[in-house]
């Protein structure tokens, strides 16, 4: 049967002790299977039902009738299958929800996922779906930015759950992080946020369609270690090379920083920079997960 789970793994979605698991199965409380070596196997449903009756806290009952789809997607995920996660992303943000597209990315974290996976193999895949179908005229423009609406506030309800995360009296480095000009689509610029106060860095969030001389007032004006700008237009790499320039014109008044401009359309970490150019670390990147090792190994961030 599918969507069940063994004794060890319900004990660990209802944080009680396996034990306990046993002993609602042998007394008939929670429902069980066998299999053919004499196994117990417990149907989420089964499990999420009972957690609700008996009080119980569990990851999963957020999700109520949902429960089932949310764990065999995170089961085939966790195997590098996002296809079925991914669907069900998609047909969330296709009704018009926010709330549950957010308790799934937050599950996924609970489970181990990190925000960079979750953004490259679970937001971006879902958004290129409404994308692809959008031009293909199978949605109208009223679905593309109504879904597109869900899937922002989802990332919101993501970004205020790490609000005060690094508030330990350590001085952060600063990063200032929106749209590049005339780009309306801020879901790029909202993920790269929600990665920097993951790993610690103080967020200066401007938002959409943001001058490119304006990115280096606010980097002047709150002496930010990295600047990130979001392009989600077909011809962002020749866009990325102009913001470079003129950006390292005025960082030559201003003092240098490391730049990172980011889109699907982008080169992944290719390097702007020039030599004998101010800004000397400048580099384009179409993944979280190149971004966030970039920042990682080779930005300075937040100490322990």
């Amino acid at each position: 049967m599918n969507n069940s789970v063994t004794t060890r793994q319900a004990s660990e979605l209802l944080d009680v002790h396996e034990s306990s698991i046993k002993r609602w199965c042998n007394s008939d409380e929670l429902p069980y299977w066998s299999t053919p070596g004499g196994h117990r196997r417990i149907q989420i449903g089964d499990l999420v039902t009972f957690a609700r009756q008996r009080g119980i806290s569990s990851s999963l009952a957020a999700f109520d009738s949902h429960a089932e789809a949310v764990w065999s997607g995170v089961d085939a995920a966790q195997n590098d299958d996002y296809g079925p996660i991914v669907s069900l992303m998609y047909t969330w943000i296709d009704e018009g929800w926010s709330k549950l597209p957010a308790q799934l990315l937050e599950y996924l974290e609970l489970v181990g996922f990190d925000r960079p996976q979750i953004f490259d193999n679970v937001v971006g895949p879902s958004m290129s779906m409404v994308g692809e179908n959008y031009g293909s005229a199978e949605i109208s423009v009223g679905d593309e930015h109504r879904m597109t609406q869900a899937m922002r506030s989802a990332l919101l309800m993501m970004s205020t759950a790490t609000e005060g995360v690094g508030d330990n009296g350590v001085d952060r480095p600063i990063a200032i992080v929106g749209c590049g000009p005339n780009e309306m689509h801020e879901l790029g610029a909202l993920m790269s946020r929600l990665v920097l106060e993951s790993e610690g860095w103080k967020v200066v969030y401007v938002g959409a369609d943001m001058p490119t001389e304006d990115f280096a007032a606010q980097q002047s004006r709150y002496s930010a270690e990295l600047v990130c700008i979001s392009l989600m237009n077909p011809i962002a790499q020749p866009a990325a090379a102009s913001i470079y320039r003129t950006l390292d014109l005025l960082a030559s008044r201003s003092g240098a920083y490391r730049l990172a401009i980011g889109g699907r359309s982008l080169m992944d970490r290719h390097d702007l920079a020039e030599s004998g150019n101010a800004i000397t670390d400048a580099f384009t990147f179409s993944s979280m997960n190149s971004f966030v090792a970039w920042v990682r190994d080779d930005v300075s961030s937040v100490s322990d």
